[in-house]
């Protein structure tokens, strides 16, 4: 105030300045840092965010940043696959589930929830990539499809081995009402049975 223009008082306030917004983006990335390991990667994307907020020149931070998004949408396939295990009937779906898998086991560094996610996961493949025998019943009149699997024809029983998981039929005949079966497909149980079959007359 004394002497707005001194040199030195303004190059000592832009020092303190530096120093200030120097420790708070430290103390913000120790807390990201904690974030980390204890796998909160929501709450430590929102760390860097803050001190790219601060100095987006931060390489580091970026850096970081990258990876902790790369974690949050790896968590997310992980809970995606493991909390729909009846949708991996589907090749696709078990195709992505086993990339995903693959994924997390390339990570070096593992904190206890992810190695929990991938013991999971890795069950949850295994069971669902064993064929089970099942028995599907009809009345040799109608003609049956079985989505994801094709065109079954018409018969009175038919044997199959299909993976666990949600299926559907659909079954037609001349003069009836089309008909359609939604059926899961138990793992570990091998007499489970079906039955599709037109009855009402339209």
């Amino acid at each position: 105030k004394i002497n707005p223009n001194s040199r030195d008082a303004l190059q000592a306030i832009e020092e303190l300045e530096l120093g200030v917004r120097m420790l708070k983006i430290e103390s913000i990335q120790f807390e990201a840092l904690i974030a980390e390991v204890n796998e909160q990667w929501v709450l430590a994307k929102k760390h860097y965010e803050a001190i790219l907020k601060i100095d987006a020149n931060i390489k580091d931070a970026s850096e970081s940043l990258n990876t902790v998004n790369k974690r949050i949408s790896l968590a997310a396939d992980l809970i995606l696959y493991t909390a729909n295990t009846e949708n991996l009937s589907d090749d696709d779906r078990l195709r992505k589930a086993k990339e995903t898998l693959n994924e997390a086991n390339a990570i070096k560094k593992k904190g206890p929830v992810l190695v929990k996610q991938i013991e999971n996961l890795a069950n949850i493949i295994s069971i669902a990539s064993v064929p089970i025998n099942i028995l599907i019943l009809s009345d040799e009149m109608t003609n049956i499809t079985l989505y994801k699997v094709g065109q079954l024809g018409v018969f009175r029983d038919k044997e199959m081995t299909l993976r666990p998981g949600i299926y559907k039929a659909v079954g037609t005949r001349n003069g009836f009402r089309d008909v359609s079966l939604r059926f899961k497909v138990l793992p570990d149980q091998n007499d489970q049975s079906f039955r599709i079959e037109c009855k009402e007359r339209v």
